[in-house]
């Protein structure tokens, strides 16, 4: 029974650990509004959770915008992608958790795909 919790618990454990860098949702800017995506700061996504020095490499990445995209404010009321500019404040809703460090230390770009947009500031 004991290896039985001691392997359940290890198990528990590796699995935490690779799900723990995955993000659904994350606040920045904009860095360049496109016809079917939006280019955006993910610096602090790219870095999180890093130890020791910090690489101050500035990290960009596309989010893609589809017709089930949802804009709004943060009072909930429904906006468009036309407000939106370079500058502007979001949080990005994902459609799936995606690790965005993972992928840079791939040399992949992450695969973002917006479910919601929430502006902060236009």
């Amino acid at each position: 029974m004991k290896r039985l919790a001691i392997i359940w618990i290890i198990l528990c454990c590796i699995i935490a650990a690779g799900c723990g860098r995955a993000t659904s949702s994350f606040e920045t800017h904009i860095e360049e509004v496109r016809s079917d995506s939006l280019l955006v700061a993910c610096s602090d996504e790219a870095n999180k959770g890093k130890k020791g020095g910090i690489d101050s490499i500035g990290y960009v990445c596309t989010v893609k915008l589809t017709d089930r995209t949802i804009v709004r404010d943060e009072k909930g009321n429904l906006s468009t992608v036309g407000l939106l500019s370079a500058g502007s404040s979001v949080k990005l809703n994902l459609t799936r958790s995606v690790d965005i460090r993972g992928a840079f230390e791939k040399g992949k770009a992450p695969d973002l795909t917006a479910k919601e947009i929430v502006i902060i500031k236009i």
